[in-house]
């Protein structure tokens, strides 16, 4: 069976607004009126306590139409950008560009939980690190004894199907995500389980391809000429061996 087929459309806001950040809110409780002096149950009502829920932060969606667009098929390497984010306002920024990474983050009463998505990006980018470096240990710590689960959250929200291309006899294993955060960690397995080698630079210690394909040699040190030159003349500077 061929490469895998990913057969995703998802939606943004081509102007970028209409996506926001919303700050968490504590759980509070709230009193209901008692009767004042002289009145009656009647006329008001008992007095109760009343549990407003906490409010986590969340990127919430203003009430605008979004434009369907193909993410996988425009950014090869989405995933990458995304396991660079590190901030709330990050997580809100990449949601402004690329949409909703969750199905919660299309629904404006709901909206995209800020918390649980840098737990995701945090993890991809820990996963990416130790593939760079090489480090099979860290790579199986991240992923766990048996692979990083999908099923029964987000990323496992997959649909699977079995397509045929009768103009040369092919097969293929057709995806299509629920979700960005779902597409995303299925475009970093399809990198990892393919030829493509990342590493770290020595400068800006940003990951990047190498090898064949890439722009950079196999044995390349620097993500960039420009990197390579800043850091050479700054180990010169300092005196560096």
């Amino acid at each position: 069976m061929r490469q895998l087929l990913f057969d995703f459309e998802w939606f943004r806001d081509p102007t970028q607004t209409a996506f926001e950040l919303v700050g968490a809110e504590p759980g509070r409780s709230l009193k209901l009126g008692a009767p004042a002096e002289g009145e009656t149950l009647v006329q008001t009502r008992p007095e109760m306590t009343v549990l407003l829920p906490t409010r986590q932060l969340v990127v919430l969606r203003r009430v605008t139409m979004l434009q369907s667009y193909r993410p996988l098929d425009l950014y090869r390497n989405l995933f990458n950008q995304f396991s660079r984010v590190q901030t709330p306002e990050g997580i809100c920024n990449f949601i402004k560009m690329f949409g909703p990474l969750t199905n919660d983050g299309r629904n404006p009463d709901v909206g995209d939980d800020i918390v649980a998505l840098m737990a995701h990006s945090r993890q991809m980018r820990k996963l990416l690190e130790a593939y760079a470096a090489d480090d099979k240990i860290a790579v199986a710590q991240t992923l766990g004894p048996k692979g990083l689960p999908l099923d029964n959250n987000s990323i496992g929200d997959v649909e699977a199907r079995i397509v045929f291309e009768p103009a040369d006899g092919a097969f293929q294993l057709q995806l299509t995500p629920k979700n960005l955060i779902s597409a995303l960690w299925l475009q970093l397995g399809q990198f990892l389980s393919g030829k493509e080698r990342l590493k770290i630079c020595f400068h800006c210690s940003e990951l990047f391809e190498v090898g064949a394909g890439t722009t950079r040699r196999a044995d390349s040190k620097f993500c960039s000429d420009e990197h390579r030159i800043i850091h050479n003349s700054r180990r010169r500077t300092s005196g560096a061996d």
